[in-house]
């Protein structure tokens, strides 16, 4: 649903769960540039938010603005961190990979 609050709705097989997408509203968010690259903190604003993550921080290459890691702290100080590599960007693929 976009419109008037953009929400996901996931179905497991039990019932479903719906989520209120983040807006940038939602974040206070810190840049910082550090030579060939951007790190970006997002502080959770909304409770819901904050019950999921302290902070998210994104490192971005300055020139691409393509994401290289992500780094998602929960609350407890557990964490998940995504590095992306060997990036592709606008590879070609077939229509048949979406039947």
């Amino acid at each position: 649903m976009t419109s008037p609050v953009t929400r996901l709705t996931v179905f497991d097989g039990e019932s479903p769960r719906r989520f209120r997408l983040p807006s940038d509203a939602d974040f206070k968010a810190t840049v910082l540039e550090n030579g060939a690259q951007l790190t970006v903190t997002l502080e959770p604003i909304r409770r819901d938010l904050k019950q999921l993550f302290s902070r998210i921080i994104l490192t971005v290459d300055s020139t691409s603005l393509q994401a290289q890691e992500v780094l998602m702290v929960a609350p407890d100080g557990g964490w998940t961190k995504l590095r992306f590599t060997k990036l592709v960007r606008n590879p070609e693929l077939s229509e048949t990979l979406f039947n």
